[in-house]
This record gives C-alpha cells, structure tokens and sequence, in this order.
C-alpha cells in the first residue's frame, strides 16, 4: 500500500549536532524507541549520554545510521561538511534529513 509509513522502532538515528534543536531531536526520537548516535565535538560524552546518544566519530554515525539529521550552523568549519569522502562512509540504505542551513552538504556530491 503506498499510504504506509516506515517503521523508526529499533532503527538507528544519527545527530550532527546537539545543540538546542538536535537535543530535541533526540528526545523525539528517543520516545519513538530509536536508537540515538550523535557526532558533535563541543560536548561532552556525559552530556549526550543524558540525551541517550552514544557519541561517535563522524565515520562511524554514517556508516551505522538508517536515518541522518543535520543541525549544525553554517561555518567555515562546516561548509560541505558532509562530501564525497564522508558521503562514501554513509550506509547505502540511509537517508539524510537536513535541519542545517544549504552549504553544510555538498550537493554535486550528493547527487553523484
């Protein structure tokens, strides 16, 4: 039936970025019985475990992710943050949802 939706239970959610918005991302997520991966450098491993995600390198969260969240700002550093390079770690299966500002994914590398 195509009205049916995709089942998130048990599924794995990777945040980029945990700031405001990505910590209530987690908590949504979290109710819907995800499982809660997070990259982001400016905190701590306590903090995002109280959030209940396991914080990961970069790699890693592409690599073990069924779904991606972007909610990072736009910076120098982060400009096409996500590349070919970190696009080519990504689970073939996954999908990114971008939360960000346009910039942080390098979309001609997307779209290869």
């Amino acid at each position: 039936n195509r009205f049916l939706g995709v089942e998130v239970y048990k599924k794995t959610l990777g945040i980029v970025g945990l700031g405001k918005i990505g910590s209530h991302f987690a908590a949504a997520a979290k109710a819907m019985g995800m499982k809660l991966l997070a990259y982001d450098p400016f905190i701590s491993a306590e903090r995002a475990e109280q959030l209940g995600c396991r914080l990961v390198e970069l790699e890693l969260l592409m690599r073990e992710s069924d779904y991606i969240t972007l909610h990072i700002p736009k910076t120098p550093e982060t400009l096409h943050l996500i590349n070919a390079e970190v696009l080519s770690k990504m689970n073939p299966t996954a999908r990114i949802i971008n939360c960000a500002r346009g910039g942080i994914i390098d979309e001609a590398a997307l779209a290869e």
